[in-house]
């Protein structure tokens, strides 16, 4: 099996069931290969300790208030989105959506991913200790954290680091009707952004430690 049927498999599988881990089939699938080159798809950290081999993670991370905004428009515009019933409700609002209990993904999610703990179960640690555990994450198990913001120049450092052939590439799930953040009112804009104080910290930790590297294998 190669690593591309892999990825179409974790696909689907982590679609058709979200909330449930998926440690057994991963062993299963990367028992037949030796070894693997990659694994591609939306995981939370933790996967590597299911990878018989010795890896490092490459992520990318979005500004948190475009995330949100973002998040709401493909939920809105998605019928098969996993949220499209909250966020086409009739009269219901971004702010509506952002504060759902259904909807923690949107309230510091980049956060809770990479602290490696998953959405809303938090194992009773504050904010602060999850924030900071997410931080060591990427520290320790990352070679390559970059900021959707600046694609490119991730895509630079990716050909610098890793050898890597990308020089075109599609851009695909574009929303076609997106909501801007100058478009919305402040007050939506604060609020948004106190939801995402966690990801806000972590989002600036990275862009500045993205930068000094990109000057640094750009000088």
């Amino acid at each position: 099996m190669n690593m591309w049927m892999i990825y179409r498999i974790l696909l689907l599988f982590f679609c058709t069931f979200p909330n449930v881990p998926a440690p057994l089939l991963l062993r299963k699938l990367s028992a037949g290969v030796s070894p693997l080159k990659g694994i591609a798809g939306h995981f939370a950290f933790g996967i590597h300790e299911y990878v018989p081999q010795s890896c490092k993670y490459v992520t990318i991370l979005r500004a948190p208030v475009e995330r949100a905004i973002s998040h709401f428009d493909f939920a809105r515009q998605g019928e098969n989105h996993y949220l499209h019933a909250l966020a086409s409700a009739y009269g219901a609002s971004l702010l509506d959506y952002i504060r759902s209990p259904q909807n923690i993904d949107v309230r510091n999610g980049q956060v809770l991913l990479w602290a490696g703990i998953g959405w809303g179960v938090h194992s009773g640690k504050t904010g602060e200790e999850i924030l900071e555990r997410a931080r060591g994450n990427l520290l320790d198990y990352f070679a390559l954290v970059g900021i959707m913001e600046q694609f490119d120049d991730f895509l630079y450092l990716i050909r610098r680091f890793f050898k890597w052939d990308i020089r075109e590439y599609e851009k695909k799930n574009v929303n076609l009707q997106p909501t801007y953040p100058k478009d919305l009112p402040a007050a939506t804009l604060n609020a948004i952004a106190a939801c995402n104080r966690l990801d806000q910290n972590l989002y600036e930790d990275v862009k500045k430690a993205f930068n000094n590297r990109l000057k640094l294998y750009s000088g």
